[in-house]
């Protein structure tokens, strides 16, 4: 079976300027999601915003990181899903 993965839209050099795209597997994803829901709710869904091109900018998760709502040693880059 094909993991599940999503895309982590890279923003390295300016916020919300497109820089490049990551691929993360599910693990990862569920956990910056769960960052995302604990602070804006379950209003969208994850596999909604992916559809649209990547479900999370890193900037956010880079600002989820820096306001505690995710482990200040979390490394996206662990979760990352080679082709």
């Amino acid at each position: 079976m094909e993991e599940q993965t999503y895309t982590l839209l890279l923003d390295e050099k300016h916020t919300g300027m497109l820089t490049g795209r990551f691929t993360i597997s599910k693990e990862g994803a569920d956990i910056i999601w769960a960052a995302y829901t604990g602070i804006y709710g379950d209003g969208q869904t994850l596999e909604g915003r992916n559809k649209r091109g990547g479900f999370m900018w890193l900037s956010e998760v880079k600002g989820f990181i820096q306001d505690g709502q995710l482990d200040k040693d979390f490394d996206y880059k662990q979760y990352e899903v080679k082709d």
